[in-house]
């Protein structure tokens, strides 16, 4: 497709062989959750050469449908309907049935990399775990490499289907956990996409990657569609239906509310939710008048950053100021998420000087002012414990602030937090509803700045504006200094007092940002 860039990741010479002629259909598709309606009477269709895009509000219930299709539901959900891949048609509730058909008939490219990746290998021994795949190239050549018989790679051809995702030897070094989360997202990609299966669902494969990467990926989903490659992307991104074409569905309480051709639809959006995407576009915001300074609360000089022995950044200075929100921008991989976490004390630098309020980052000054430097998480799940009721957790943050439990309750309305949440496990609440509980565990502790690495990836459009609006407000309202890592320039440009831009090799100031 003439629309994406061809360089990066390769277009031709991917999988062609055994496609069926039916590709993947789903009939009267309904789910429960311990005998609560969660999904109804669900209908779909993709044929092989075709995709289609599933679009819907977080937490309603797209990635529900991909772990069907796979098997992968969980014993406390119970599906009905049937489910046609290929030339096979099984009942939605036989899940071991379905199982059985992966790498056969279907491939996933997962949201999760933290989920999917083993944790304790590096990137390189992730691919001796990859789907079983047809062909990229030269057999003799891809089978070199001691220990590779009988996978399907060579090292060599390894490390190069790896470079084209953007993973040099270096990253391929690496364990998942020292990946940047658009490193890792790519390193998911890069297993599943090589698959031999005749179907692959996709669920956020955009996500936190830059405009760049993404388009690029898209690029090589529209290369398998065009070589026979039967395609359901779950996205939240509408760059991504716009981009593809293809056919696009809206899941509207637990409905399908619309289907159609992509273009046709996101240009005349007859469903509420699909019309709330359009509107939440940055291109839709209103300009905002210029927020006033107040102190300055952290300050970087000549800072340098490195990772795994590989240099990222700097040196360079940066000075963040009450009332102000910051955007931090860059390709995956660049460093953001690093210097972030160095801007918090997370992480220590490679060279030059913190401060906060005014005051060195010493030892002292770490211990007394810590509660004031907070972090909003990429996964706001990850900062609640598994298995317990978030509202246990919530109270735990006495023992840092004892003010914070007396603060919850008007933060919770705040935020239109429903207090029944509360009583739920992290993994019972939808993106959006663990985002504002995140979000309220970080401003009980009355911070000064806030770090928000990539607050809104999980995020369907019109909660992301409502996050990001959050963000802005927490800045304008309550004088925070606020430091948004994030891919999205269009919508840093209209929320962001000053726009920094990281670019790996070297940092390009934007108001606010200078190199040494």
């Amino acid at each position: 497709m003439s629309a994406f860039p061809t360089t990066g990741l390769p277009t031709t010479g991917l999988p062609t062989t055994g496609l069926p002629t039916t590709g993947l259909r789903l009939e009267g598709f309904s789910l429960a959750h311990d005998g609560k309606p969660l999904l109804r009477d669900i209908s779909l269709a993709v044929r092989p050469g075709e995709s289609l895009c599933l679009i819907g509000a977080s937490g309603g219930g797209k990635s529900l449908i991909a772990a069907a299709i796979m098997g992968l539901l969980p014993a406390c959900m119970a599906a009905s309907g049937w489910v046609r891949l290929g030339g096979h048609t099984i009942p939605a509730a036989d899940q071991r049935a379905l199982r059985r058909l992966w790498h056969h008939q279907t491939c996933l490219l997962p949201q999760e990399p933290g989920a999917a990746l083993a944790p304790l290998l590096p990137a390189l021994g992730q691919l001796r775990l990859a789907p079983p795949r047809a062909s990229l190239g030269n057999e003799r050549k891809e089978r070199e490499g001691k220990g590779w018989e009988g996978k399907g790679w060579g090292k060599a051809a390894a490390l190069s289907w790896l470079a084209r995702f953007g993973l040099d030897a270096a990253a391929a070094r690496r364990l998942p956990f020292q990946l940047s989360g658009g490193m890792a997202q790519r390193l998911l990609a890069a297993l599943a996409l090589p698959a031999a299966a005749p179907i692959l669902l996709a669920d956020e494969p955009t996500k936190g990657l830059d405009d760049a990467r993404r388009d690029e990926l898209l690029a090589l989903l529209a290369a398998l569609r065009g070589q026979g490659r039967a395609l359901l992307i779950i996205t939240h991104d509408l760059a991504v239906p716009r981009a593809l074409g293809g056919g696009l569905a809206v899941l509207e309480e637990g409905r399908i509310a619309e289907a159609g051709e992509a273009a046709t639809l996101l240009a005349a959006p007859a469903s509420a939710f699909a019309r709330a995407c359009v509107a939440a576009e940055p291109r839709h915001w209103p300009p905002r008048p210029p927020a006033t300074p107040g102190a300055e609360i952290a300050r970087a000089e000549g800072l340098a950053l490195r990772r795994g022995g590989r240099h990222l950044a700097g040196p360079l200075d940066l000075a963040l100021r009450g009332g102000t929100l910051t955007a931090l921008l860059g390709p995956s991989g660049a460093g953001k998420t690093t210097l972030g976490d160095t801007l918090l004390g997370l992480a220590p630098p490679a060279a030059g000087r913190l401060s906060w309020l005014g005051q060195g980052l010493d030892r002292r000054t770490r211990a007394t002012l810590r509660p004031r430097f907070q972090k909003l998480h990429q996964d706001p799940t990850a900062v609640f414990p598994a298995g317990r009721p978030i509202g246990h957790s919530l109270r735990d943050l006495a023992r840092l602030r004892p003010d914070s439990a007396s603060r919850l309750p008007g933060l919770l309305e705040r935020l239109g937090v429903a207090p029944a949440l509360l009583e739920r496990a992290p993994d019972a609440i939808s993106g959006g509803e663990a985002q504002r509980l995140a979000l309220a565990r970080v401003l009980s502790l009355r911070p000064a700045l806030l770090v928000a690495d990539e607050p809104c990836s999980r995020l369907d459009p019109p909660t992301r504006r409502e996050t990001l609006g959050l963000l802005r407000g927490l800045a304008d309202q309550d004088g925070l200094a606020v430091l948004l890592v994030t891919h999205e320039g269009e919508a840093a440009a209209k929320l962001a007092d000053h726009c920094v831009r990281m670019g790996g090799e070297r940092e390009e100031r934007q108001e606010g940002l200078r190199p040494s």
